[in-house]
């Protein structure tokens, strides 16, 4: 399909170029439309001004019952005439909602809901919410909440009071300060406070090692 230079006549590979391209290609479309005139479709033959039968292949303007143009023409015909086309947004409604549906059914969809049946959904919508929150919360809160654990604990316990009388023989002795009563109190623990580390247990290294650092 390409040009040969050797040849010096003008040509047009694949008819790029050649201003007489479109005669031909008319030439062809006639003498096909007239060979297979019968299987084509009547609305896209016309005739010439000589009388011959030409194909346009051109689809003409159809106009439904409401007085508006079917331009779905061109994705319903031909090999999509067998088959069921979606071709408008009146489509995408649910049939239950379609005004060419069943009216009874179509008003029954409707109708308001009653009160029970709101308070039913609204019920059963608070339970999902509020099982999604409480799933979230848990999953950001410590296995074992400080709060509780510092309510629980073992050193929330009464205070204790102890009638104290100073020695005289200690040191720091102050012979202003005489006998008083002192409350004893667990000492304040942070409930925020992390555990301690677990103890590891060192390597002492072998008995070499050991005799070398003494």
């Amino acid at each position: 399909g390409g040009a040969f230079p050797e040849i010096h006549v003008a040509q047009y590979p694949r008819l790029m170029g050649d201003p007489h391209a479109h005669r031909k290609k008319r030439g062809e479309d006639a003498d096909a439309d007239e060979n297979a005139g019968a299987s084509l479709d009547p609305s896209t033959l016309t005739l010439n001004r000589r009388g011959a039968l030409l194909h346009v292949p051109t689809l003409a303007a159809e106009v439904g019952s409401d007085g508006i143009v079917k331009y779905d023409a061109v994705v319903t015909g031909g090999s999509n005439a067998s088959k069921r086309v979606f071709s408008r947004p009146l489509d995408l409604v649910p049939a239950v909602h379609h005004p060419a549906s069943d009216p009874n059914a179509l008003l029954a969809s409707m109708t308001n809901p009653t009160k029970e049946e709101e308070a039913a959904e609204t019920a059963s919508t608070a339970a999902a919410l509020a099982k999604l929150v409480g799933n979230a919360v848990s999953g950001d809160k410590p296995a074992h909440d400080a709060f509780e654990n510092a309510k629980t604990s073992q050193l929330a316990s009464k205070s204790s009071w102890i009638k104290y009388t100073p020695d005289k023989n200690a040191p720091g002795y102050n012979p202003a300060a005489g006998t008083r009563m002192i409350q004893m109190v667990h000492a304040q623990v942070d409930p925020m406070e992390p555990p301690p580390p677990p103890p590891h247990k060192l390597y002492t290294g072998t008995p070499e090692d050991r005799n070398r650092i003494k």
